[in-house]
């Protein structure tokens, strides 16, 4: 959410500068790191999701609500009992750490759009029309 927050409040100087042909790539680059901080908060959002549901699966829990003054206990029968949350565990942690390089490699794509959306730009201004003699 952070990154998200700077993105928006940084992006009013970059919008103007897809008007100029030579600084384009400056409203492109910022595009990019604004879908990236969109799509990662949606990708670590859905990986939680998943990790809260294998958990629930592990402790065949009905549901996440558990009554007041209720706890639930967690009794250890096997060591494989120990190794199986720990492994889910860790395999949410690194998940979630390398949800920002799948963001960033989705995010890298979306530089296109600056020259579509400068296009239409153009389009709607009338900069660049060559009027009739």
């Amino acid at each position: 959410m952070w990154g998200y927050a700077i993105a928006k409040m940084v992006g009013w100087m970059f919008i103007p500068m897809i008007m100029f042909e030579r600084l384009s790539w400056l409203f492109d680059g910022w595009l990019r790191f604004f879908f990236g901080f969109l799509i990662y908060g949606v990708m670590a959002r859905a990986n939680l999701v998943l990790v809260a549901i294998v958990l629930k699966a592990f402790f065949n829990l009905p549901s996440f609500s558990v009554p007041p003054g209720q706890a639930y206990f967690f009794e250890v029968r096997h060591l494989s009992d120990s190794f199986g949350l720990l492994s889910f565990l860790l395999i949410g942690v690194l998940a979630l750490i390398s949800t920002g390089q799948f963001a960033s490699s989705i995010a890298g794509g979306v530089g296109g759009i600056g020259s579509a959306v400068r296009g239409l730009a153009f389009g709607l201004t009338g900069v660049g029309k060559v009027l009739p003699k």
